[in-house]
């Protein structure tokens, strides 16, 4: 086994003799030729004559050193006796060797022991002092109190035995308390002993108060002592950290009206010298160096003047329009989402009155990142870096990174393909969506339509195969939500081949809504900032129903159930080329959210507007409204019909846009959230709010910044009555591909739609005058080589049907032109080689021309039926 020898190379000389201590208790194992471990007597006393008195000399004591073993030398001048000849050699078994160095090295830490059981470097007496198995956590003092378990003790090493412990009775390695009332009489003594030593002096709270109050003080001398009197610990920990803090802010304050760095001040200093000291004496009586010296000494001879003080360093400042700027770009709804729940809120410190407030949640759609390059694309001349912009992030607008991150109600389409290239450890899908799609791709890129985006899903696949988790994998495994019994999150496996082929084609389904989600927001920010003066905006949409609270209810009412209608209004309009916005919420007993509902919220909100607006001098021309696709409410036939007699029942002309699905919250989901929260609040405190008037009355009087109307079931049925809503809806069927406009306007009593807002081709129309309506073409009664008539880029054209869409509504067709090679070229039409898909709403008739060939390479169309074609094509642009 490898040896062991002590730090020093020669023992200490030691110092007199002291009488040697008292034999211990039984410890060393019997040490046999068997390596036996079991418990024995002591081993008998050593017979070492002790060493001689004090006056001896070198001689004797080098004789008393050579019987000392290794272990010995180290305790040698604590008059320590003992003898190599009893050693342990070949008696220890290698398990017992390991456990007694190990003591021995926490008896005496920090020295480099030289310990060899094969031959006499260690004596049995050593061993049975120094090499002891540490005690339990347990105090060994026999004062100790036994009321307690001696929580906190600290082990006695060789040194603290001679110096402390060995008069008490303890010997090495035994633990002690190291708190006074654990051990009554003789851990006094010991705090004592170690307090002597400022640096182990114990530190107490009192201290370092008065050392705080000590250092306040000496910067402010009229400065009162710090007392804590009854404060609990949080609210003395606030007091520690209020005067830390202001101790802090009065150093720096004092620096900053120096204005001296300290070299500076050393130079303002070496001016006042003398002449008379050469410059090794200033150089030390000034403690400063003799290059400062010397320098010193050339300005006072030829400016004798002292340099002007350094202003300290300023970084540059961000100007309040880029902050505002900032903050108004977190708020963008294609940068951040308000949330609508009750609970979905922060309090948050205002800087300005020093109160808290509580601020609906936004979640930011992209991360920090992102989001920066994002607002320098916008803002070019913003000089901001990445790190301010990110400091001055609102605190309630929250990163995905968040603590109690909880996004909900996301889209469906986008999160399915998300969460399938996540499967292969894809984070984003903004890069490859870019790929499939020509630079700066219009609406055909995104529809698939473009001509020079066709190949681009061959070279997508083709970069898609070397994903690392493609390569590796013959299966991915991926989460999935499905809709088709409910809604379920699911896990589904493809092979590697199969789920490329299933990721692409998802991929290239989702461009169209992605491409639908896009332009709508960018038409409603384009509106908002555009708006000419005397049209508005009205963005509205249901909130989720509240649910009353009552401290202390019964069973039954717990389980009552009674809600209360809630349907946010933000209003916005523009002055002096500065938009402005209003927060109304309408307020019902009436929990049926339907278009007859919303059309009764219309009649007490639009004439309140049309008020409000006529006392500021502003009247109103236009309205656009903007909500959510929801069929039960917004978009139907029957919203299309009220749509129609906006004017006549308003005095207004108005339009509706359409956000894309799942992609349309706004600061009026914010508007319910809040009222819903306070008033569960207030109802939690005591306050009584249990009906829907009740519920109105205390928003009106308690939520300052929104306006409350009530609406009551009976009012809402009195107003379908008087305007028979019934019979008006009567006079509209369903118009065919509903579900995909986005864009509804009315002109020339026509009820025109389209697909997005921007269009300006009509994807379908409604004629509501009865007189020379033409016959509906629905899709339904479409097929593949049926024959049509259709409008395309203001033009009526013949072609035929090669493709039917029913779920986008839409059909591919081949358009036919005149033929003018023939005598009869006014009858006759061939192929023009082109195609496009076109609305069913763009298909005006259907025809059943004849053939001119065996071949049918040409058609035939009677004048008569082109004239009849053509008074259909201008009712159809009226």
């Amino acid at each position: 086994m490898e040896s062991y020898s002590s730090h020093t190379d020669q023992p200490p000389v030691p110092p007199p003799p002291l009488s040697p201590p008292p034999p211990p208790p039984p410890l060393l194992s019997t040490m046999s030729s068997s390596s036996s471990s079991s418990s024995s007597s002591p081993p008998p006393p050593d017979t070492t004559p002790p060493a001689q008195g004090i006056h001896e000399d070198a001689e004797t004591r080098r004789n008393v050193e050579v019987r000392l073993c290794n272990i010995g030398l180290l305790i040698a001048h604590h008059g320590w006796t003992c003898s190599k000849d009893k050693s342990v050699a070949g008696l220890v078994s290698k398990m017992e060797q390991y456990r007694i160095l190990h003591s021995m090295k926490q008896t005496f830490p920090g020295y480099n022991l030289k310990v060899n059981f094969n031959d006499n470097s260690i004596c049995t007496k050593c061993i049975e002092y120094f090499g002891r198995r540490r005690s339990a956590m347990l105090c060994c003092h026999p004062k100790h109190n036994d009321k307690y378990s001696g929580k906190y003790v600290k082990y006695i090493t060789a040194e603290q035995y001679f110096t402390q412990y060995k008069e008490i009775g303890l010997l090495p390695n035994q633990a002690i308390c190291k708190d006074a009332k654990f051990c009554h009489g003789y851990a006094e003594e010991i705090q004592e002993q170690e307090s002597e030593d400022p640096f182990e002096e114990p530190v107490t709270k009192k201290k370092l108060v008065d050392t705080l109050t000590n250092i306040k003080q000496t910067i402010s001398p009229s400065s009162p002592a710090i007392t804590f009197n009854r404060r609990n610990l949080i609210q003395q920990g606030n007091l520690v950290t209020r005067e830390l803090e202001q101790v802090a802010k009065t150093i720096t304050t004092g620096f900053k009206e120096v204005g001296l760095p300290i070299e500076e001040e050393d130079k303002q200093q070496l001016l006042q010298d003398s002449e008379d000291l050469n410059i090794k004496k200033t150089k030390d009586f000034f403690d400063v160096g003799q290059r400062l010296v010397q320098g010193s000494r050339k300005r006072r001879t030829e400016t004798n003047t002292i340099l002007p003080p350094v202003k300290p360093k300023c970084g540059f400042k961000i100007t309040d329009e880029t902050k505002s700027r900032i903050k108004d770009f977190y708020y963008q709804d294609d940068v951040s989402r308000a949330y609508p729940g009750k609970q979905d809120f922060l309090s948050i410190k205002n800087k300005e009155t020093g109160k808290r407030e509580h601020k609906q949640k936004r979640y930011l759609l992209s991360n920090l990142r992102e989001l920066y390059e994002i607002f320098k694309t916008h803002h070019p001349d913003s000089k901001i870096g990445k790190s301010s912009f990110m400091m001055l992030r609102p605190p309630e607008c929250i990163s995905l990174t968040s603590k109690g991150y909880h996004n909900v109600c996301v889209c469906i389409h986008h999160e399915n393909v998300k969460l399938l290239f996540h499967a292969i450890k894809i984070s984003s899908i903004k890069p490859l969506i870019s790929q499939l799609v020509c630079e700066n791709g219009g609406k055909d890129c995104y529809y698939r339509r473009c001509a020079q985006c066709k190949g681009s899903t061959t070279r997508f696949k083709t970069t898609l195969r070397e994903n690392e988790v493609l390569k590796n994998n013959e299966s991915i495994s991926y989460r999935r939500w499905l809709t088709t019994d409910g809604t379920q999150y699911v896990t589904q496996e493809k092979d590697t081949e199969e789920f490329l082929d299933f990721a692409t084609l998802e991929l290239e389904k989702m461009m169209k809504h992605h491409y639908i989600s896009k332009a709508q927001h960018e038409f409603l920010v384009d509106l908002r900032q555009n708006l000419k003066p005397g049209e508005i905006v009205i963005w509205g949409d249901f909130s989720e129903n509240y649910s009353p609270v009552i401290q202390n209810a019964v069973q039954s009412e717990y389980f009552s159930h009674k809600q209360i209608t809630l349907h946010p209004f933000t209003i916005y309009w523009n002055v002096n080329q500065e938009v402005k916005m209003k927060s109304i919420t309408v307020i019902s007993d009436c929990t049926t959210h339907d278009t007859n509902s919303f059309y009764a919220f219309q009649t007490k909100l639009v004439p309140k507007l049309v008020a409000e607006f006529a006392a500021a001098q502003i009247k109103i021309t236009k309205i656009y409204y903007v909500s959510d696709g929801s069929a039960a409410q917004y978009k139907n036939r029957k919203n299309f019909c009220n749509l129609y007699h906006h004017l006549k029942d308003f005095g207004i002309i108005a339009e509706w846009n359409y956000g894309a699905t799942a992609h349309m919250k706004g600061p009026q989901d914010a508007q319910g959230g809040i009222a819903k929260r306070r008033a569960r609040t207030a109802s939690l405190q005591g306050t009584k709010i249990t009906t829907a008037l009740e519920f109105y009355n205390w928003c009106s009087s308690n939520i300052k910044g929104i306006e409350y109307i009530f609406i009551s079931d009976s009012e809402i049925q009195e107003i379908i009555d008087e305007k028979d809503l019934t019979s008006r809806y009567e006079t509209i069927k369903t118009i065919a591909g509903t579900q995909q406009a986005h864009r509804i306007e009315i002109a020339s009593g026509k009820i025109h739609l389209y697909e997005v807002s921007r269009d300006t081709t009509v994807m379908a129309t409604k004629i509501m005058e009865s007189e020379g309506q033409p016959p509906l073409v629905i899709i339904d009664e479409c097929s593949v080589s049926d024959w049509v008539v259709c409008v395309y880029e203001k033009q009526w054209y013949v072609a035929i049907i090669d493709e039917v869409d029913l779920a986008e509504q839409e059909v591919k067709v081949t358009f036919w032109k005149p033929n003018t090679s023939k005598s009869k070229s006014g009858t006759s039409y061939i192929s023009e080689n082109a195609s496009c898909y076109i609305k069913i709403g763009q298909i005006i008739k259907k025809i059943f021309p004849s053939r001119a060939s065996r071949r049918g390479r040409t058609i035939n169309i009677s004048m008569e039926e082109q004239e009849e074609i053509g008074r259909l094509f201008q009712q159809f642009q009226r």
